[in-house]
């Protein structure tokens, strides 16, 4: 999943998107890239995103004739993924129309792509060759043409804007998310008769500029009222260990839905439902998959890549408090990874890597959704997210790599943890509240 505007921000940027400029008639707008993670503009916290994830969007007014193409320029990333998407605005319902995953942009003559298989990045090709992509105004037909995207005016019938999102996952060699995978950000024309037009120099500053800008602040306006609102958690003091409440239980995400927000087509997401009133912790297991540049994940890695994120639930506020990433997780000693949730006054001493364990803040809202993301896996991995046809039932497909989780008292991780058990002994003590 990706970020769900609020549906006052989008109000705001479609109202501000549409406004003609000073003394003329009303034309089609195109606004060149705009990070979408807030997290550095006061105080704010990035939207239900990935945050070893760098995301960039720019619109473009399905109103421009049909036929007008936009052409975009970039280069491969350092990185462990990246694509391009376009969806139509929130008025429309953010439903993802058209997608450009990275193992399908053939490259330009004399690069080289990385992205050699859905599932697989191979690091002896040199990533920073350059490719050329294109966006086309108009439906996109059967076959797509190579490297292109669509926006199709009927998939907007409030003649309203796209959105095109671009995404670079899991940058290497230490690059911050903020370098975009240590490449710059693909430069995007505009096809015309007279030659490529920047799409910088059709920016209209107080239209694209002042939209974005009330988006953000929307978002951070809401986000920090909410983390005023919950700050202070419903139950400060120990719970008993039973009766052992029931266990917060994952659901897949419905790949298909027509009314989801801006989803990745390239992820599969399972989330959960948890609050803290019914535990001191929130313990999550489930067999670790292999990835992409995995040291012995050999050729053939399951997925891409994996993540494991705390959300605050999408109807309170649309924030991510803190994310385990695959490469950077703990994986216990029989394959699984053991994840920890609970606030900062009541994580145990013992819920870190010593003892086989990962540990996530819950974050400021007395409930949350942990969100458990898989991305492109390979055709042999059966037991993928990708794979599960019957949603009421992940698990029968998923088997072991389907997440569980239970609540927990303090107490009784500390006696279990203290004793030296293994994760999973101290996961089945949890389970029985013992």
């Amino acid at each position: 999943m990706f970020r769900a505007h609020t549906w006052l921000a989008s109000i705001l940027l479609l109202a501000v998107l549409s406004l003609p400029a000073p003394g003329k008639a009303a034309a089609p707008v195109a606004c060149t890239w705009s990070s979408v993670e807030v997290s550095s503009l006061n105080g704010g916290q990035p939207d239900l995103i990935d945050l070893a994830a760098d995301y960039q969007e720019m619109y473009i007014s399905a109103t421009f004739p049909v036929g007008t193409t936009f052409k975009i320029k970039g280069q491969f990333p350092y990185a462990r993924y990246f694509s391009f998407q376009v969806s139509n605005d929130l008025t429309d319902l953010l439903q993802t129309l058209s997608s450009l995953p990275d193992y399908l942009i053939a490259p330009d003559s004399s690069s080289g792509n990385p992205f050699t298989a859905i599932n697989v990045v191979d690091t002896s090709i040199n990533a920073g060759g350059h490719y050329t992509a294109y966006i086309v105004i108009g439906p996109q037909p059967s076959t797509p043409a190579a490297n292109t995207l669509y926006v199709d005016p009927a998939k907007f019938p409030d003649k309203g804007v796209a959105v095109v999102t671009y995404r670079v996952y899991n940058a290497f060699n230490g690059l911050s998310v903020s370098q975009h995978g240590g490449v710059p950000l693909p430069q995007v024309y505009l096809e015309t008769n007279h030659g490529d037009v920047p799409v910088g120099s059709l920016t209209l500053p107080p239209i694209c500029t002042t939209g974005i800008y009330l988006v953000n602040l929307v978002d951070i306006t809401e986000n920090q009222y909410l983390n005023q609102l919950y700050a202070a958690p419903l139950q400060p003091a120990p719970i008993p260990a039973q009766p052992v409440p029931l266990p917060p239980v994952f659901q897949l995400r419905n790949p298909n839905s027509s009314t989801d927000f801006v989803v990745n087509r390239d992820v599969r997401y399972l989330y959960a439902w948890i609050n803290q009133t019914s535990g001191d912790l929130v313990l999550i297991r489930a067999q670790a998959p292999t990835y992409a540049s995995e040291a012995g994940a050999g050729t053939d890695p399951q997925l891409r890549h994996w993540s494991l994120c705390e959300d605050a639930p999408r109807f309170l506020t649309d924030e991510t408090f803190a994310c385990i990433e695959d490469d950077t997780a703990t994986i216990a000693a029989d394959g699984y990874f053991y994840t920890v949730i609970s606030i900062p006054g009541k994580q145990p001493q013992n819920a870190n890597a010593a003892h086989g364990f990962n540990w996530l803040p819950f974050g400021t809202t007395n409930m949350a959704a942990p969100t458990y993301r898989q991305m492109l896996p390979s055709p042999n991995y059966t037991q993928s997210a990708f794979n599960v046809t019957n949603l009421l039932n992940p698990k029968a497909t998923m088997g072991n790599y389907f997440p569980a989780a239970t609540y927990c008292a303090k107490t009784v991780f500390d006696t279990h943890t203290g004793n030296s058990e293994t994760p999973a002994q101290v996961f089945a003590a949890c389970q029985a509240g013992q």
